[in-house]
């Protein structure tokens, strides 16, 4: 007898359960709503996260930034994922419609600018030699001017460093921001 009463009281709470959701369902067609596509629609703005996540993955380029160190000789293949950020995240199809996001954005753009000038500006590419290898022209050399102090050139790797470390902290607030903005 309570196995009885046990068994009703659970087939009792899944009708139940089953009627709700018939009718939210029927309330969602009676008002032109397709209730699956409601649930798997994305907002512009989780669009545009997704695309910039894409164009730079956290284990991707962004690892690899939080590790990069810029020794007088240091391995460098970021431009590839960093130039194609740059020219492919542009226009206002890849904005977001959120102000902060979209300053977020913006200065993502400029940090990631700034970093790749100062590479360019600060080291050049190994010595083609006949020995050479296609290993070898990942590498960059950080360049010391002949009658440069150690602590011009010490600053400048710093730079280095600062531009590095600033375009992760904007990538993380604005992923982290974003998140927590399509929680609500």
């Amino acid at each position: 007898f309570p196995y009885t009463t046990l068994f009703r009281s659970v087939m009792f709470g899944m009708a139940q359960r089953v009627k709700a959701t018939q009718k939210r369902t029927t309330q969602g067609h009676a008002a032109g709503i397709s209730t699956d596509l409601v649930a798997k629609r994305k907002t512009p703005d989780e669009s545009a996260l997704e695309v910039l996540v894409k164009l730079l993955p956290n284990k991707g380029a962004i690892m690899q930034l939080r590790s990069q160190q810029f020794w007088p000789r240091f391995e460098w293949g970021l431009d590839e994922p960093l130039l194609r950020f740059l020219q492919e995240d542009t226009g206002p199809e890849h904005g977001f419609l959120d102000g902060q996001l979209e300053n977020l954005r913006q200065q993502l753009h400029e940090q990631v600018s700034l970093l790749m000038d100062r590479v360019y500006r600060y080291s050049e590419s190994l010595p083609e030699s006949s020995h050479s290898t296609a290993e070898d022209r990942r590498f960059r050399l950080l360049r010391k001017q002949d009658s440069e102090q150690i602590a011009s050139y010490d600053a400048r790797r710093n730079e280095l460093y600062e531009a590095a470390k600033n375009v992760c902290r904007i990538y993380d607030d604005l992923v982290l921001t974003a998140r927590r903005k399509f929680e609500r």
